[in-house]
């Protein structure tokens, strides 16, 4: 559970777009290059506000849910980042980690206050760290008390993980490696990291594969790739060494909309339509002319079509589901990586693996298109 609250704990969202301007006198060291980049940071305005909500996955499964919100504000007469992430997480055994943040950016993401609190459970731990000429002044909250203490840091020193993200769509798009020095709630202390920018490449989850602005990020003990559009520098994922994923809402969810292009395919959107009560896509996952010949030879069947259709759906819907499209794909999904095809002539059977072991069915194409022809009990 220490290794899912680490991971959740470092995901969040960027808040707006730019680029840097190479030069010919380009600073060569990480660390030069950080600083440049934040030099370069454009005030906060209400152009880059956003609200932005994701899953996060383990194990192929969704967890938990996640919201970060930046919004203008004002300290000191001059514009800043105020932030505000929160996140749910399943920890296993009935326990939740729920985390919330909120902290105040200036324009070069130079961390001025954070409220973080952190729920494991029945243990709940909270830790304010407020901006000093010197660091920052922390008060940890905990089962054993309050405590406070000074820390010492740099003017550079960002916070949160949105801060990072903002950096990245900021940044060159050639490949080089930057250093940032950032506060950890979680730690307490003031973390080196290193975000060595890959370039182009892709983001690949099961079936989804799209292209991304991939960083690998070492923020601290927390190992992480991250995926950004590469047209707009938009979030899509961040994929932590922990095996927890944060995803962008829908990113993963199952695509129905094009026709059907295998086996396993139809058999998703059949097991899809029936998690989330969908009667269209239960009903297009399958071709009824076969379905209900393999009724007429084999149980003896003698009513039409339409009648057999009718009576195929109303025994199928007493077994549907009420589970939101993200939490459906991801089971269907999962099933689906470890399904099992055997060629019978034209057909394919195929069975599905867990967590549906036991779901087996039999597929052919008509006309370039998969459907269901049988079932099997």
């Amino acid at each position: 559970m220490r290794m899912l609250a680490s991971s959740v704990s470092v995901i969040a969202l960027s808040l707006s777009i730019a680029s840097v301007a190479r030069s010919e006198d380009a600073p060569v060291s990480p660390a030069a290059r950080g600083l440049a980049v934040l030099a370069s940071l454009p005030a906060p305005s209400e152009k880059g506000a956003f609200k932005f909500e994701c899953n996060l996955y383990s194990g192929g499964m969704v967890v938990g849910q996640a919201t970060f919100e930046a919004k203008v504000g004002v300290v000191d007469k001059s514009p800043v980042w105020l932030v505000e992430e929160s996140l749910r997480a399943d920890a296993g055994g009935g326990r939740q980690v729920i985390q919330s943040k909120a902290a105040t950016l200036g324009a070069d993401l130079r961390l001025l206050r954070l409220e973080a609190t952190d729920a494991q459970g029945d243990a709940k731990k909270s830790t304010t760290a407020i901006r000093t000429e010197t660091g920052f002044n922390l008060t940890k909250v905990g089962p054993d008390g309050t405590a406070e203490s000074k820390l010492e840091a740099d003017a550079h020193t960002i916070g949160t993980m949105t801060a990072v993200l903002v950096f990245l769509r900021h940044c060159p798009a050639e490949a080089a490696s930057y250093e940032l020095r950032a506060f950890s709630a979680d730690s307490g202390v003031v973390e080196g990291g290193t975000l060595d920018v890959k370039g182009l490449g892709k983001y690949t989850e099961g079936r989804v594969s799209v292209d991304a602005f991939v960083t690998h990020a070492v923020l601290g003990e927390r190992v992480m790739d991250v995926y950004l559009d590469p047209t707009n520098r938009e979030f899509l994922a961040i994929r932590s060494s922990a095996g927890l994923s944060a995803v962008k809402a829908g990113l993963l969810d199952m695509d129905t909309s094009a026709p059907t292009a295998s086996a396993v395919e139809a058999g998703s959107r059949f097991a899809l339509a029936i998690l989330t009560s969908d009667e269209a896509l239960l009903s297009s996952a399958i071709h009824w002319p076969s379905l209900w010949s393999v009724a007429k030879a084999i149980e003896g069947y003698t009513d039409d079509e339409a009648a057999y259709k009718v009576k195929a759906m109303s025994e199928l819907k007493p077994t549907f589901k009420t589970l939101g499209r993200t939490q459906a794909s991801a089971l269907v999904a999962k099933a689906a990586s470890g399904a099992k095809e055997d060629v019978a002539g034209e057909a394919t059977i195929v069975t599905f693996g867990a967590p549906m072991v036991g779901f087996v069915y039999t597929a052919k194409a008509i006309d370039d298109v998969w459907y269901i022809v049988k079932l099997s009990k």
